[in-house]
């Protein structure tokens, strides 16, 4: 059978359909589909040259997005390939998928990177961390602030820590006090004018520990640290001593 390549719109019953003949492909990755079908759902989907591919009588590529159209119960165009040889399957997915900071970039993003770890860790801390980058890149372009965010973090260079974690961080705490927020960073990666009874002192001697350590806190830990932190600052209560205890969760930011 010669290979072929046409357009078609695949609707959910169509769907349904072809996954009939999935029957040697690999396991469904159920939050893939879910992104997939947000996308699908939000008009998101574009033409973009992927396909659904088939060798002879199986389909051998295309279950996730098939399996979101049902989820989106919504049709979408797309390539469908078929006639590709059996050996084809061993050589699918080999390129580098699109990043978030891919996305920024071609947008012509400042810190592209460091934005886009910022709000995948603002993602991460709203409990909403499957989505698509479509939806991040949207998140972007409606939150401006995150750019001051990410440019007042950058500016701190003398202590090791995670930029991208520290701009979301200090997005967030801004949209409670923004000039605290400004202070309580230069504090804890600056620090200039600290004693030793201030609580940022004390998450700032943390976090150069924990540099130095070789059984280092968790990334979540440190956002929990740097929250509770936050919380006794801005409610001007006195921090003895900065720890998590055990089975701690982390405090919702005040």
């Amino acid at each position: 059978m010669a290979t072929e390549m046409r357009k078609e719109n695949i609707t959910p019953s169509k769907a349904a359909e072809y996954l009939k003949a999935n029957r040697s492909n690999r396991p469904v990755n159920r939050k893939h589909v879910e992104r997939l079908a947000r996308a699908i759902s939000n008009g998101e989907w574009l033409i973009n040259g992927e396909s659904i591919k088939w060798n002879c009588s199986d389909l051998i590529d295309g279950q996730h997005r098939l399996l979101a159209v049902i989820m989106a119960n919504k049709p979408i165009e797309t390539y469908v390939v078929r006639g590709l040889q059996d050996a084809a399957f061993d050589s699918l997915d080999q390129g580098k998928s699109r990043s978030l900071g891919d996305i920024l970039a071609r947008s012509g993003v400042k810190h592209y990177s460091t934005v886009a770890s910022a709000v995948k860790w603002l993602a991460w801390l709203s409990r909403e961390n499957n989505q698509t980058n479509a939806e991040l890149h949207y998140f972007v372009e409606k939150n401006p602030a995150i750019h001051d965010s990410v440019q007042f973090i950058t500016e701190f260079r003398d202590l090791k820590f995670s930029r991208g974690m520290f701009s979301a961080l200090h997005f967030s705490f801004s949209l409670k006090d923004a000039d605290l927020a400004n202070q309580f960073m230069s504090y804890v990666l600056g620090g200039e004018r600290l004693t030793k009874e201030m609580a940022e002192y004390k998450l700032r001697q943390l976090l150069i520990s924990d540099a130095k350590s070789s059984r280092q806190y968790h990334s979540s830990d440190i956002v929990s640290l740097v929250i509770k932190t936050w919380n006794y600052v801005r409610l001007g209560k006195p921090l003895r001593c900065l720890k998590l205890s055990q089975g701690e969760t982390r405090q919702e930011i005040s």
